[in-house]
């Protein structure tokens, strides 16, 4: 009879950010590290095995002796490189390019240290897992998945490996091993003693993870000792130290068990917990695929410098703050705090590269005053997607020195631009100081206006109406209720389709009693109201002609909220700018927009990707968009398909309740529990620690959108994530007053995720991504020089492209190395 086989792995979780803060964390690294290498002198036949090349790069830096020792084992067998990403992320929250990046950094590291790549993806105590990983994996050269969350009492699964196969089709083979990746004094044996022979039974060879861990520590003399024990009474197994990617080799020759989509989850409330660190990770995420897209195209073009190491640098920081537990909000107040500041660098950075590369961009304008005007404010507008698109654009024309009493606004050839006088945002009162256009600009490229003076500027036509509790514009009508300032009525007259049921209220700022602790542990669903903003105040902020808004203050005891509503003359959705001062505790703040929608369905953006979800109340993280669809009913009692989305730049978690007739759709705002607080009950009464978010300011866009057929939501969620960016120019010349484009995907539905410098300083990476999981033929055309490319993308599919000036564009994988060409039916010419 064959013996089951045993893997020992020695392992030593490290949490660099916790209920520490990361300068602690860097000591356990350094102290667990130093521990592993003792061990081996000690204990012939022990292996380590670790992760996370953020760890390897601290001792790299700072202790290069100890590093040399680690690349001596590593070549010898003795230390097993695994993960392949720079840390162990959260890997719900994280936007699909993050995911990229880990593996970018990560495995690109490992290669360039230790002369090889990790094999095995491993994500021990990340708390789901989202269903673009078997792709994303597979892409940095990984074919095997490693993870101990969520646990068998949240989520059954196959004992021993599966199949995980992923939205896109792509599959890896993944395993939850028995027990814990923590060994604690005494456990260990006993795991084993019932975690060996349960997984046997359903595959011959077993993962027996052990050694202290989170805060490091490592394989024991004791641990090690009682495995010898072990072997020693049970010889009807056979043994090895290590070989983490032996196992899955073997594995993937094997018929498995397959799972498919998403593995979910441990903690539903680690998706909003600690707003400030979900709304900066979003904006700075989309703040620097702003600036490499402008730093691509400068360098495309005038032949800039690209700064590789300076965007690889922003990137990493942003990745070491994906960590698992800094991510979800779990760390006390202080780590909390330090890893915030983090971003500021990583803001600075991203904003410096995108306004001089898009400055660079914009040279190509000739920016003297178009006749018949003698001076002018030039004002240039940039569209960093991949698709042509119509979006709000404010700016104060502050232009002193220049005879511009009567601003108006023209574009590059001196034709009349429609606009609109609006309040600056830091002026006082009434004072109309700014400006709003809502212009149309190519794809991946620019437009360019001028500020002049127009003492007969002409009217400008409009359809939009305000009044004090109402705002109408072509497609929609909206009252509000003037005590509580939330919507009554939202009608969308194109269809016909009234969106608020009778008796109910949309926009409703909810609060919802919250005891659970700071992960939300054993908490599916956020549903028990105490409350709601009400005692509302509303005023007339704007007329049009262009924008309509309202501006609405509401009260919940201690805290404040306000928000904009506006309608535009020229756009079809309703958007929403919200400001919540919050000074409570023990509480969740969710939007309520209640729909009258039957058979309600739900999906849900993901990175790089997008799922369906039951409308059954629960939490579920989100990207940047959530779609409900179902059946309304039309203008005479017609029941027709009918979808609303709303697109969120910074939200990260929301549920949808399905009923007989309607359907209620929730974004998660915020949660204030204790800070790092674990427990399994619900707090009684709050322990006297800090309370996460109280004493805040929560801010975020939003914007609605319904129809039928479909809505665009990936477009509207990356338009609402990087908005059109705005330039001044001074009176240089130029070659064009035209508007134009310098990178165009088609069709939209395919993105242009990502355009970044290549790594090896050679060319560009386009990255292309399927957004509707549709095969689809797509079209990217760049600038001048650089071959168009057409491509075939499987559902969902990620593809990457090395792109240079007179050379073919050449299929590659997230690492940037060429890939044969294989089933992908792709072509430049």
């Amino acid at each position: 009879m064959k013996k089951t086989r045993c893997y020992y792995i020695g392992n030593t979780h490290i949490d660099h950010t916790w209920l520490w803060n990361w300068t602690e964390g860097y000591d356990e690294v350094k102290a667990s590290y130093t521990a592993a290498l003792e061990r081996m002198d000690e204990f012939p036949e022990f292996v380590f095995t670790c992760s996370a090349t953020l760890h390897y790069r601290w001792l790299e830096e700072n202790e290069p002796k100890l590093f040399a020792q680690i690349q001596r084992r590593v070549k010898e067998g003795r230390w097993q490189l695994a993960g392949g990403w720079v840390v162990q992320s959260d890997d719900n929250a994280p936007c699909g390019e993050s995911f990229c990046r880990e593996g970018l950094y990560g495995q690109r590291y490992f290669r360039s240290r230790f002369g090889k790549l990790a094999r095995t993806g491993y994500c021990v105590d990340s708390f789901g897992h989202n269903a673009q990983l078997p792709q994303i994996l597979r892409l940095q050269g990984m074919d095997g998945w490693l993870h101990f969350r969520p646990d068998g009492t949240e989520v059954k699964l196959p004992d021993g490996p599966y199949r995980w196969v992923g939205i896109d089709g792509s599959e890896v083979v993944a395993c939850r091993p028995p027990g814990w990746y923590c060994t604690v004094s005494g456990g260990f044996a006993k795991r084993m003693e019932e975690g060996v022979p349960k997984h046997a039974k359903a595959y011959p060879e077993v993962l027996c993870f052990y050694g202290v861990g989170d805060h490091g520590g490592g394989p024991t003399i004791a641990d090690l000792e009682s495995i010898r024990a072990y072997r020693r009474k049970h010889p009807e197994y056979e043994y090895r130290y290590g070989g983490l990617d032996e196992f899955y080799r073997r594995a993937e020759r094997c018929d498995l068990p397959t799972v498919k989509g998403e593995i979910q989850y441990a903690y539903r409330g680690c998706y909003t917990t600690h707003s400030a660190i979900k709304s900066l990770n979003r904006r700075c995420e989309a703040r620097l695929a702003m600036a490499e897209w402008a730093a691509s195209l400068a360098s495309m073009t005038q032949g800039t410098p690209y700064p590789v190491e300076e965007a690889a640098r922003a990137w990493e920081d942003v990745l070491a703050n994906q960590f698992h537990d800094v991510m979800g909000g779990t760390c006390t107040r202080v780590a909390m705090e330090e890893s915030v500041f983090r971003y500021a660098g990583v803001m600075e950075t991203a904003d410096r590269v995108r306004h001089f590369g898009f400055k660079h961009v914009t040279d190509a304008f000739n920016r003297r005053a178009p006749r018949p005007y003698k001076e002018s404010l030039a004002v240039c507008v940039g569209n960093s997607l991949s698709w042509d698109r119509r979006d709000p654009v404010e700016f104060c024309p502050f232009a002193p020195g220049r005879d511009i009493s009567s601003p108006g606004v023209v574009d590059g050839t001196g034709k009349a631009v429609e606009f609109q006088k609006i309040a600056h945002a830091f002026g006082a009162a009434g004072v109309e100081s700014s400006m709003l256009m809502t212009p149309e600009v190519p794809a991946g490229g620019a437009a360019i206006f001028h500020v002049v003076d127009q003492p007969e500027a002409r009217p400008v036509k409009t359809d939009l109406k305000a009044s004090a509790d109402a705002l109408e514009n072509s497609r929609w009508r909206l009252h509000l209720d003037a005590k509580t300032g939330t919507i009554r009525s939202l009608m969308d007259k194109k269809h016909g389709v009234e969106l608020v049921p009778r008796r109910k209220r949309a926009d409703d700022l909810l609060v919802i009693k919250d005891l659970g602790d700071t992960w939300g542990t054993k908490r599916d669903e956020f549903r028990d109201v105490v409350g709601s903003f009400t005692n509302a105040r509303v005023r007339i902020l704007e007329r049009g002609p262009l924008r309509a808004r309202l501006e609405v203050r509401r009260r919940y005891k201690l805290c404040t909220a306000y928000e904009l509503i506006s309608l535009y003359r020229d756009l079809d959705y309703v958007d929403f700018q919200l400001e919540v001062i919050w000074n409570d505790e023990l509480k969740t703040a969710k939007m309520a927009f209640p729909l009258a929608l039957s058979n309600a369905r739900t999906v849900y953006e993901i990175p790089y990707g997008a799922i369906k979800r039951p409308a059954n109340g629960e939490e579920y993280p989100m990207q940047n968009w959530v779609l409900v669809r179902g059946r309304a009913k039309a203008k005479g009692g017609a029941s027709v398909p009918y979808s609303v989305g709303i697109a969120a730049d910074t939200v990260g978690a929301a549920d949808v309740l399905a009923g007989p007739t309607g359907a209620e759709l929730r974004l998660t705002l915020l949660r204030s529990p204790v800070y790092g607080y674990y427990s399994v009950d619900d707090i009684v009464s709050a322990p006297d620690r800090p309370i996460i978010d109280k004493g805040t300011t929560r801010q975020v866009r939003y914007r609605l959108v319904a129809g039928r057929g479909d809505l665009g939501m990936p477009e509207h969620g990356a338009a609402v994530a990087q908005p059109l960016q705005v330039a001044f120019e001074g009176a240089q010349p130029g070659k064009t007053t035209q508007p134009f484009s310098l990178v165009r995907c088609e069709p939209k539905s395919v993105h242009l995720a990502a355009l970044k410098g290549a790594e090896d300083g050679r060319g560009f990476v386009a990255r292309l991504v399927e957004t509707r999981g549709k095969e689809t033929k797509a079209t990217l055309k760049g600038p001048r020089g650089f071959r168009t490319i057409r491509t075939t993308l499987r559902p969902f599919e990620i593809q990457s492209w090395r792109w240079d000036s007179g050379k073919a564009p050449v299929l590659c994988n997230l690492l940037e190395d060429a890939v044969k060409p294989g089933s992908r039916k792709s072509k430049s010419e």
